[in-house]
Formats: structure tokens, C-alpha cells, sequence
């Protein structure tokens, strides 16, 4: 597999503005996933991957929560890797909700549009945890560029986790966490 080169732009770097929040997967593409009956809906993130055009599966997602991933999926705009949407999968035994923790970076010229969506999203049920809205750490980048800042070498169940990177080079790439 091609080594993927993820370097952190101090230039542009507050040229972009993050969310993020934690919340329960079904929440991201289903209308109501508390009954038996499941229907789909994912308004909301498909409003933020069409603004900021980025390719997401769905498919693929719901694969990756149905196998119990501990994995982080980033999917980046394919001409700006800078802009992307994460979704990093929980590893709790006593979590019950399925929950994931979705983290959104644009340019801050699109921040208003991409807000608004995200709270669409935030409000759409419970559970929750703080929504975040980061100017200046951007600690998503330094998750995504920088995986090592993130992911804790101390704890060794986490150091099998992966970061996947998609829409780069056509295919999805993986850096392993040290």
C-alpha cells in the first residue's frame, strides 16, 4: 500500500474552521433507528458532503459500524485533503447507542452553511456530548495530520486502530497508530 504523506500546513492552517460532537450513528443517516423498522435518511450529512463536495458511502460505513470497527474514517475533498469529514468509532464496552464521534473541517467561508447543518443534526435526538466548534487548535487536523498528537501510545488496545483516508489518490489509504 502506498505510504500516505500527511503533512500539517502552518501557512493555511487557520484558514479552516472544525466541528465536532459525539452522537449515535443511526442518528447520521436514519430518521428513526429506535424502533425495528429503519428508515433512512442522512439529510444532514449528505447536506455537508454535498456542500463541501465530498464523496461519503454510506455503505461502507454502515459496514465498518456492523463489524464493531475502533477505527477513524476520513473522507477528504479530493482537490483540498485539507477539508474533510471524520468519523471516529467509538471502543467503549458499556456504550449502548452506537455512538461515533463526527468531526467536520471547512474553510471559514463556509462555516455558517456547514453550522447550520451540523445543528440540524446535533438536534435531532439524544444522546449528545458538547458541541465543539474549534478557530484556532484545530485538533482535528492534528488528529488527521498529525495521528500520533490523537491516538495515545500509552493505551495498547488503541494502538490497532487505524486511520483510513479516503477520496486521496483514488483509493482509500491507511496509517496504522503507533
Amino acid at each position: 500500500m502506498d505510504k500516505l504523506e500527511l503533512k500539517i500546513n502552518n501557512i493555511t492552517i487557520l484558514d479552516y474552521v472544525e466541528f465536532s460532537f459525539a452522537l449515535p450513528f443511526g442518528d447520521l443517516f436514519f430518521e428513526d433507528w429506535n424502533e425495528n423498522d429503519w428508515k433512512k435518511d442522512g439529510k444532514q450529512i449528505n447536506e455537508i458532503s454535498e456542500d463541501l463536495c465530498i464523496p461519503f458511502d454510506f455503505e461502507y460505513l454502515d459496514g465498518r459500524f456492523e463489524n464493531d470497527s475502533i477505527d477513524v474514517e476520513v473522507f477528504h475533498k479530493p482537490n483540498d485533503s485539507e477539508e474533510f469529514i471524520s468519523i471516529e468509532f467509538a471502543d467503549d464496552p458499556t456504550d449502548q447507542c452506537g455512538m461515533v464521534i463526527l468531526g467536520v473541517r471547512c474553510l471559514k467561508e463556509k462555516e455558517n452553511k456547514i453550522r447550520e447543518s451540523l445543528f440540524d443534526l446535533y438536534k435531532k435526538g439524544q444522546p449528545r456530548s458538547s458541541f465543539s466548534i474549534d478557530y484556532f487548535n484545530q485538533t482535528l487536523y492534528r488528529r488527521t495530520f498529525g495521528s500520533d498528537f490523537y491516538f495515545y501510545k500509552d493505551q495498547k488496545p488503541l494502538r490497532k486502530r487505524k486511520q483510513y483516508h479516503h477520496n486521496i489518490k483514488d483509493k482509500p489509504l491507511t496509517l496504522p497508530m503507533r
